[in-house]
């Protein structure tokens, strides 16, 4: 998966090489990095992997990893990349998740866009509320009319069950 980002990336003319492409991981994820490189024909792109568990550092073509000492700015800074890249990740999963979460059986339902869908969510409060709503309350409460109403009841009451 690693080496399939990485080919991705660096695949992408638009975007400027970088000094150092450093990876989060040990041996493995570096030789994953060396031959994603070295298949988007940049054999020589500055690697370094950085293993979790000792804050070892690891490069291309020696054999043993460097250990930082506790304290050091180089050490901080590298942290602090993978820290920060770590909750960028993490950050964007939960929109994905979040987007996905959005995305519910309402959307599969015509005459149901994001602005009625708003407005249903926010007049029952959940989806729970909705699964449990009749036709008559969608068209009372939600404002639907009564063909959106009636498809909006039968989807949400299959899904419920």
């Amino acid at each position: 998966m690693l080496r399939e980002v990485l080919r991705r990336r660096l695949a992408r003319t638009e975007w400027p090489l970088p000094d150092l492409l450093v990876i989060d991981g040990g041996r493995g994820q570096l030789a994953a990095g060396m031959l994603a490189a070295k298949e988007a024909g940049l054999p020589d792109l500055p690697l370094a992997s950085l293993a979790k568990e000792e804050e070892l550092v690891f490069r291309p073509g020696q054999s043993q990893p460097i250990r930082l000492a506790d304290g050091s700015r180089g050490k901080h800074l590298l942290q602090q990349v993978r820290d920060e890249t770590h909750r960028f990740a993490l950050a964007y999963h939960r929109t994905l998740r979040g987007k996905a979460g959005l995305q519910s059986a309402l959307d599969e339902i015509p005459g149901i866009g994001e602005k009625r869908k708003r407005q249903l969510l926010q007049r029952f409060g959940s989806l729970k509320r909705l699964r449990v709503a009749t036709a008559e309350e969608l068209m009372r409460v939600g404002g639907l009319p009564p063909r959106v109403a009636d498809a909006t009841y039968r989807l949400l009451s299959a899904v419920a069950d």
